[in-house]
Order: structure tokens, then sequence, then C-alpha cells
């Protein structure tokens, strides 16, 4: 487990390629899996990935794809495409008691990501009555499956609530795969905060990044699918202000060769609802489709 300000980087300068899944609720986990799973079935090799970092929902699909359980997290999202009810459960628990609501409207009015805003979240998400976190857990655990850290690669990213910092979760944490997962996308107000050995997190894209991107820096390749390309009016899954060409513009000064894969969902959508599972995964596998070309030459 690793505290951001300590390490800024994953010690990525002699990895080849790296991928970068931000967050952005079931939407964008179900459009990242359509992506890579069609990227996948077109032979393009995603297990020879040197470093995947992943955030929020993006966390489950990730361990699913780079764990070696392509095929059964597939059949899950096609399976949730076409009865949504099996998904509402887990994406949007029961209605939220008063303090989640407290949770929410905090979260919702954050126009700062400073240390002192995301700790104002982190108090409220802390103070929440929420329900228990065995549903969740044992959901994440059925798709991911009950093996150790899924990828040496494979980092997971949650948030501090107490101090606000970055949490980085990798295979040398000691943190099990299914609550480093779940930690990443409690979502003030949804669910959690979970433990994670000595930090209390919450959602990874309660920070100043939505994907943590500036961890890869130095790869030789970066891809990054980010729920928006960062344009002003582009869906975001939080109000928090982000700055993603400046990010992506900083790991290109360090080398990197990056190359952008933003959903940009229409305005509006709710990205916590199982019923744009099948749009997001036919979106995703439209998009790697006319990008197979390209995606075989960047990849290498």
């Amino acid at each position: 487990m690793i505290p951001s300000p300590a390490h800024p980087t994953l010690a990525a300068d002699g990895a080849r390629t790296a991928v970068v899944i931000g967050g952005g609720g079931v939407y964008f986990a179900a459009y990242a899996a359509g992506y890579l799973h069609t990227l996948d079935r077109a032979g393009l090799r995603l297990e020879q990935v040197d470093l995947v970092v992943a955030t929020s929902w993006s966390a489950v699909a990730a361990m699913g794809i780079f764990g070696g359980n392509f095929g059964r997290m597939a059949s899950e999202w096609n399976l949730w495409a076409q009865l949504p009810p099996l998904l509402e459960k887990l994406a949007r628990p029961a209605l939220p008691t008063t303090t989640q609501v407290r949770a929410l409207v905090q979260l919702g009015a954050l126009t700062s990501a400073d240390s002192l805003s995301i700790r104002e979240v982190g108090r409220a998400a802390m103070a929440s009555h929420n329900p228990s976190l065995e549903v969740l857990e044992r959901s994440v655990r059925s798709l991911i499956g009950m093996g150790p850290w899924p990828a040496q690669g494979l980092h997971v990213v949650a948030t501090d609530c107490y101090s606000g910092d970055r949490v980085v979760i990798g295979p040398d944490s000691g943190i099990d795969p299914a609550i480093a997962a779940s930690a990443s996308m409690s979502l003030p107000g949804h669910f959690g905060p979970i433990w994670l050995g000595e930090h209390l997190c919450m959602d990874g894209t309660v920070a100043p990044s939505s994907t943590h991107a500036d961890l890869v820096g130095g790869a030789r390749r970066v891809l990054v699918l980010s729920l928006t390309d960062g344009s002003p009016t582009a869906q975001r899954a939080t109000s928090l202000p982000r700055d993603l060409e400046a990010e992506l513009g900083a790991i290109g000064r360090l080398g990197s060769d990056v190359h952008l894969v933003a959903a940009n969902p229409a305005p509006g959508t709710n990205l916590l609802d199982a019923h744009v599972v099948a749009d997001a995964l036919e979106a995703g596998r439209e998009r790697a489709t006319a990008e197979l070309v390209t995606m075989r030459r960047f990849l290498g």
C-alpha cells in the first residue's frame, strides 16, 4: 500500500506498456470492459501489459480483465446488460440514510480539489450510517474470483478519508483484492468507507484526478481510458475540477507516448444506472473496433 506523497509514480520508467482506467461508475466500467474485451478478442494480448492503474468501478473490471477472468467478466457484463435489475442492488444500494444524503450533498458541492475539501467529504463519509458492505464485497469477489492478487502490475486507487491523500493498493500490500476494489469504488453516500490497513478509504475518484494517470509517468506507452476528454461541457463523475490535458501532458514530457480513449457519454447520463450498461458496452466495442489498426500499432 503506497501513500501518494511519498511515491508520486509506480517506478514506471522500465515499463513498456501501461494501461490506466479511470473512474466513472457502472457506465464507464462497462465501456472499458467492452473496449478492452474487443481488443483481446482481436488478438491484442493484454496480459503483456506491464502496469495497470484502475479506479472506482473500473478497479473491478481491471481485476477481471488483467487477472485472467476476462471470459467470466465479459459474460457478467453481458448478463447485466440484458437484466439490469441484477446489477441495481450493487450499483444503487437501498434508499440513502439521512447521513448518507449529507455525504452526497457534501460531495456534490465540491468546487476545489485541495486536500481540505476532500477531507470534508471524507469526514461526512466517516460519519454516515452506511449499509452492510457484505453484499458489495461478496459481489466483487464473485466477479474477480477467490485467488490472490490478480496481476503483479495491477494497482487500484482509493482516497484516505482522514487525510485526503491518495492511497495506491498493489500486489505487495497484503490487502485482499476484493476489499481493495470495494474501497476504490466506495463512493460517499453509497458505500463504505472501508479500512485498507491503517487507512479508512473512500472512492478513488474523490481526488484531484479521476484517472491517476500521473502514477505511470515514464512508461514507454500509456493507454488512458477516461470517462471524458476533460472538456468543460463533458459529463463528469464528480463536481471536482480536473485538468486531464495537463495531467497527460506531464506524463508525455516524461517520455511516454500517450493514447487517450474518452467515452464522453451524453450530458445527463446517470453513471450509476444499471440500465446504461448495454449502451456503454456497445459504445466501448464500437470504439475498439474502429481503433483496431491504431491499437495494434500502438501496443505493438
